[in-house]
């Protein structure tokens, strides 16, 4: 079947109109990568020769870096934890958290909010976890519990009665 000449002019005029949007395209978005690369490159090139302990401090804040080189020493690196987001934290403040106690085995438990009956709490985990860290979302540095005191905590909030100082490490 042989094609008009209006129809292949049709197909000619979307293919260059094809290639003109790519070219608008990347005249827009080239530079902005490159000058974005570019600006990377001086931040890199500013903390050359920092530890990874000091770019850890300049990132999270050195509360954080602390709390989490303190669970790291009270946790032995074959031992798991059960671990939950706190009010204030998105997933991903847990998920960093978890990031940053590899290689422990971390069973990740939920938001804090969910967890309303220690009773009930207490029958679901399977696992034997002593340990519980609840990460925190703003730059506050992931807090530690026995697992028992984080239960008794659950309980406390549940009536309503928490106490001073229950969110201090075990």
């Amino acid at each position: 079947m042989r094609r008009s000449l209006a129809g292949l002019a049709l197909d000619l005029a979307v293919d260059l109109a094809a290639v003109a949007l790519l070219a608008v395209y990347l005249a827009a978005a080239v530079p902005a990568g490159l000058s974005h690369a570019f600006d990377m490159l001086g931040a890199a090139a500013e903390h050359r020769g920092e530890t990874l302990t000091d770019s850890r401090i300049r990132t999270f804040g050195d509360a954080y870096v602390r709390a989490i080189d303190d669970i790291r020493a009270d946790l032995s690196a074959d031992q798991a934890y059960l671990l939950v987001a706190a009010e204030d934290a998105r997933l991903a403040d847990a998920y960093w958290v978890r990031y940053e106690l590899a290689p422990r085995r971390a069973f990740f438990w939920g938001q804090l909010d969910d967890h309303t009956d220690a009773d009930r709490l207490r029958r679901r985990i399977a696992v034997n976890a002593r340990l519980v860290v609840v990460a925190h979302g703003g730059g506050q540095p992931p807090r530690l519990y026995a697992r028992h005191d984080f239960l008794s905590e659950i309980e406390r909030r549940r009536s309503g009665t928490a106490a001073a100082g229950a969110h201090e490490r075990p």
